[in-house]
């Protein structure tokens, strides 16, 4: 899994002043917790963005004070007034101790729903998981290929190796479904399979005079 490296300054002074002259310098103020201590720092705006701005879950590097720490985006505040990125949480990952993330869904393949005429409707984008850092992936990748039309794929029907999922095990994660146009033919096909022994009762109606004579 990618890790995105940082360069941390530890943040000495705490004052709004200083805070408010650290953003003017392109700054964002972080607080790496979860290790023997919480840590305040700051990183470039700039250098956060491919792990801030993606799809993807990614690890952070975080070179601080002459040591490496390895961590995980825990939380993001946005100014309301400019939507900027203002402040970072970041989790510390320390040995095999397990942490709760929220990590992306990929699909996989093509379903069999979809070979036969459906739509895939993705109903989760992620699942909550608990799993020690070195079970941690970008992605967590579902095979769709058995997926038939009509059914879905929930919670309780996957599994990864070392990690819990925390989200509720009857949630669908994904359907194959059946679009509008094939649900509109089969309603339109089932009146005309009915209709054969309607059309028959007019020829019965004709035969009986014919009978008489």
């Amino acid at each position: 899994m990618e890790a995105v490296k940082l360069e941390g300054i530890l943040r000495t002074d705490k004052s709004r002043q200083a805070l408010r002259e650290a953003r003017e310098k392109g700054l964002i103020a972080c607080v790496m917790y979860g290790g023997e201590k919480e840590t305040h720092f700051f990183v470039s705006a700039k250098s956060v963005k491919p792990l801030v701005y993606t799809p993807d879950f990614k690890k952070a590097e975080i070179a601080l004070d002459g040591k490496t720490h390895l961590a995980i985006v825990q939380d993001l505040q946005f100014s309301p007034v400019e939507d900027k990125l203002v402040h970072i949480d970041f989790l510390e990952l320390i040995g095999d101790k397990k942490v709760t993330v929220d990590l992306p869904v990929k699909f996989v393949g093509v379903s069999k729903g979809v070979r036969a005429g459906g739509k895939l409707l993705p109903r989760l984008r992620k699942l909550t998981v608990k799993s020690a850092p070195n079970a941690l992936r970008a992605t967590l990748d579902i095979n769709v290929e058995e997926l038939e039309l009509g059914k879905h794929i929930r919670v309780r029907d996957v599994a990864f190796e070392g990690m819990e999922i925390i989200t509720a095990k009857n949630n669908p994660i994904v359907s194959a479904f059946v679009p509008r146009q094939l649900k509109q033919e089969e309603a339109a096909a089932k009146p005309a399979a009915g209709a054969a022994p309607a059309a028959a009762a007019p020829a019965a109606a004709a035969a009986k005079p014919a009978a008489k004579k």
